[in-house]
Parts: structure tokens; C-alpha cells; sequence
């Protein structure tokens, strides 16, 4: 898990390097999606626009987000594109390398009465070393906080690890791969959730924060874990959304 740390730092210090940067959302004081487009939309510069927290913001993957604070990464030869209306994340073929999305470390907020929530359209091959992990992670200013949900090996399973790196708590939470998941915190605790539809969520885990993330910032990506690798099959998530209050 600590591994899986390394590329999200490693994005922070790309951010003004000519990533490509993937999307963004602005809310309306009221809550309203204002995303280019919508019925509701205005200007993310605009007066009446606001940043999280204080609502929701949701990336559909298909192709009317505006440019601004998500930025993509690609370790070897792994990849990260959209393509019909996903977010589409093709592994390295080597071992300890990344590929992803993240909220860019000039966006991070507190994660707190917040939460972070993704369908998964393609899994990880179970035969592979590839993990997919949703995740949040203390990055202003940084440091090893971490809690994610992760898919690998045909299974389901959560970490958390406090901020000097020390491993706080691991368990397996499901055989199988669930549609969708998602983790939420409130009151110092983040619990685990996952869902069929994307509608009705049931919590599968719930732990202690292992350290303060009053600086976090979420993302999804897939990394290979130390072992042999096969040939890369691309992992695809969808609907990625983040709500803060």
C-alpha cells in the first residue's frame, strides 16, 4: 500500500509540467451543477460559482468537462484516456508503476462530512497484478495519510495508513468486484460502501481515521503490485463524484 502512495506525489509535483489535465465542475451558491452545458450552467469564474466544499461535483467522462483541475499521470508505458464515456486506465506491463486521475493538490480541501464515489465499468483482471484503488490522500501539506478502496485479485479490500506511513488497518471486505464503490467520512470515522446501482449503498467497513486530512485531495488510478505482470487489460470507471460540506 505505502507503494501506492508514490505516484500521487509524484502527480503533485507534475502539475505544472504539461500534464493533461481532464476536467472540472463549478456549483452554484445553491448546490446547482453549473457545468458547461447544463440547464443551470455559469461561468466557473463566475460571481455565483464556488469550489467545493459545500456540494458535489461529478465527472461523466463524456467529454463536456472543462479543463481545470484534474490531472492525469502515466508511469512506462501505462495510459490514461477517455473514451466512450469512461475514464479508461491501461496498466504498465511492469510491476510498481501507475497510471490516473487526481484532484489537482491546489484544490485540496478537508475530508471531512465528505465523500468520494465511483463506478467500476471494467475491473481489474483477477489473473493480474493490477490493483484499482479509489483513494484520498493528505496532500496539503503532504504526507503518507492514506485510505482507499481497492479492487484486486477477484477480491475487495480497504487500508488506511496514518501519516508517517505506519499501516493502521487492512481487511478484505468482499469476494468479487462491486459495480460500484465508494468511501465517506463524518465524525472521524470513513466508511466503506458499496452499491449495485450507484443508488441504494450498503457499508461493508467502517474504521477510525488513521490521521488528519484537512488537505486531501481524491483520486482513482490502478497500479501494479510487485510480481509477474501479464499483458496489460485496460480498467475502465465512470461517474466519478466527490461531495464535501
Amino acid at each position: 500500500m505505502i507503494a501506492a502512495v508514490r505516484p500521487l506525489a509524484l502527480a503533485g509535483l507534475l502539475a505544472g509540467c504539461g500534464d493533461v489535465v481532464i476536467g472540472s465542475f463549478a456549483l452554484g451558491t445553491d448546490g446547482t451543477d453549473t457545468t458547461e452545458g447544463s440547464d443551470t450552467a455559469a461561468s466557473s469564474t463566475g460571481a455565483d460559482a464556488v469550489p467545493l466544499p459545500g456540494g458535489c461535483v461529478e465527472l461523466p467522462f463524456d467529454g463536456s468537462e472543462d479543463p481545470a483541475v484534474w490531472l492525469t499521470w502515466a508511469e512506462g508505458d501505462a495510459a490514461t484516456t477517455i473514451t466512450g464515456g469512461t475514464l479508461a486506465l491501461r496498466p504498465a506491463s511492469a510491476a510498481e508503476q501507475s497510471t490516473g486521475l487526481v484532484l489537482v493538490d491546489r484544490e485540496a480541501f478537508r475530508f471531512s462530512d465528505a465523500s468520494v464515489r465511483v463506478q467500476v465499468v471494467t475491473p481489474p483482471d483477477p489473473a493480474s497484478t493490477t490493483e484499482l484503488f479509489l483513494q484520498v490522500t493528505q496532500q496539503a501539506p503532504a504526507t503518507q495519510a492514506v485510505i482507499s478502496f481497492a479492487l484486486f485479485q477477484g477480491n475487495a479490500r480497504v487500508r488506511g495508513v496514518a501519516a508517517d506511513g505506519t499501516l493502521a488497518w487492512a481487511e478484505q471486505v468482499a469476494a468479487g468486484y462491486p459495480a460500484w464503490i465508494g468511501l465517506r467520512v463524518q465524525d472521524g470515522r470513513v466508511v466503506f460502501e458499496t452499491a449495485t446501482d450507484g443508488d441504494d449503498w450498503v457499508a461493508v467497513a467502517s474504521y477510525d481515521l488513521p490521521a488528519t486530512f484537512d488537505g486531501a485531495t481524491p483520486l482513482v488510478m490502478t497500479w501494479n503490485n510487485p510480481g509477474d505482470v501479464i499483458a496489460p487489460q485496460t480498467v475502465e470507471v465512470d461517474a466519478l463524484r466527490v461531495c464535501a460540506q
